[in-house]
């Protein structure tokens, strides 16, 4: 199992949390609650990341062809080449 995590809140959280467990709640405890919280915030952020991800993929496949500038490979190898060697003095 996963490492204890301790915290306190105030007791109104406190209270709101017990009553999402329980007899009276979705949960049948108060860890299941919030690590179901935890997973959905995780999850959240996650989704964020490849709709930004998207975003960019997106904004580069709507460019008209004159936006993009065609690459010469080895005019990028030479450059490497002289950059490592100006790194290596």
């Amino acid at each position: 199992m996963g490492k204890e995590i301790q915290f306190e809140v105030p007791e109104g959280l406190h209270d709101f949390i017990c009553a999402q467990s329980g007899a009276g709640g979705l949960y049948a405890t108060t860890d299941e609650y919030l690590r179901d919280l935890i997973r959905r915030d995780y999850e959240r952020q996650q989704a964020g990341r490849w709709q930004s991800l998207l975003h960019e993929l997106e904004q580069g496949m709507e460019a008209d062809d004159s936006d993009f500038q065609p690459l010469d490979m080895d005019a990028i190898k030479a450059d490497a080449k002289k950059q490592a060697s100006t790194d290596a003095a």
